[in-house]
């Protein structure tokens, strides 16, 4: 099945969200190499950011490949973005206030300890990153959410039962139409059949 508009909006979304995800991995990495995995501070954007990226490619992989699977559906999607957002805000929280001792402008480190600066700008950049991140997290949890109930509240509740990439509310008005259109003529043609032979039936006599 071809992906919908709004489909194709979010797989753009989980693509760039991935990115941002990786690089903030790559950063983490290198700030806990420096400090031998020792702060939480620094430990909690690596596990977090090790999580997001499983978590997304699942998501992605079920909602554009394996669209009959219950991690393609809205419910899913929203599930686990809101706990995403909730985690991300939670833990940037926690180590921005950790890093507050480390100063802003690196320049200001002496050139004798280049090291020291090193760190401190891969530090600086993974504090923009985690919240570029969850600023990403949180509109794509809002955009998902505002979009399904829109769709619910017009009376497309078959939504919930959809790959969230794949829904199309013309194409599943239609097979609800033609669903329906069988069935009222199964029963009419049924109640025509038996009537008929009524009459035949009676005719006889």
């Amino acid at each position: 099945m071809e992906l919908t508009r709004f489909g194709k909006r979010i797989l753009f979304a989980y693509l760039v969200l991935l990115a941002l995800d990786i690089a903030v991995l790559a950063l983490a990495a290198r700030v806990n190499i420096w400090q031998e995995f020792f702060f939480m501070a620094d430990l909690f954007p690596l596990g977090l950011s090790i999580a997001s990226l499983v978590l997304m490619l699942v998501l992605l992989l079920s909602a554009s490949g394996l669209q009959y699977t219950f991690a393609a559906r809205p419910a899913f999607h929203l599930g686990i973005f809101g706990l995403l957002s909730i985690f991300w805000l939670a833990f940037n929280a926690f180590s921005t206030s950790r890093w507050s001792d480390i100063p802003l402008p690196c320049s200001t480190i002496p050139d004798d300890f280049a090291d020291e600066r090193g760190w401190c700008q891969e530090v600086q950049a993974l504090k923009a990153f985690v919240w570029i991140l969850f600023v990403g997290v949180f509109l794509t949890t809002m955009f998902m959410a505002q979009h399904i109930f829109a769709q619910h509240r017009h009376g497309n509740s078959q939504i919930w039962r959809f790959s969230i990439m794949h829904f199309d509310p013309r194409a599943a008005d239609h097979q609800g139409h033609a669903r329906t259109s069988s069935v009222t003529a199964g029963y009419f043609g049924r109640a025509a059949s038996s009537y008929f032979a009524g009459m035949d039936s009676n005719s006889k006599f």
